[in-house]
């Protein structure tokens, strides 16, 4: 197994997910109300084809987000962008500076 397989969730149609990160020494992801915005546009614009938002939270160094999987998730192989790059394009923290705790499923 690579070393970074752990950071990886294979998505399933139909499934609910709960998505979290947080930054490293729990450093500000978002500084601004010019951040979050940014974020929520960018989930929107990018993501929104693939995944429907139940529930979100963000927090100044923290994010969860309760996400239910359509059944279009092969549209995802043709987005560039991820969670993760949302992230870090609108915050000055590399991906090295954030734990990607990413993906828990929800059992029913």
């Amino acid at each position: 197994m690579a070393k970074t397989e752990h950071y990886y969730t294979k998505f399933e149609e139909g499934k609910f997910y709960h998505v979290y990160n947080r930054s490293i020494d729990r450093q500000p992801l978002f500084k601004s109300d010019a951040n979050y915005r940014f974020f929520l546009k960018r989930f929107d614009q990018y993501l929104s084809n693939v995944l429907d938002v139940y529930a979100f939270c963000l927090l100044g160094n923290h994010f969860h987000l309760l996400i239910l999987v359509k059944e279009n998730l092969k549209d995802l192989n043709h987005n560039n962008l991820s969670i993760h790059d949302l992230v870090s394009k609108q915050s000055e923290y590399s991906s090295n500076h954030m734990h990607w705790h990413l993906i828990s499923s929800i059992k029913e």
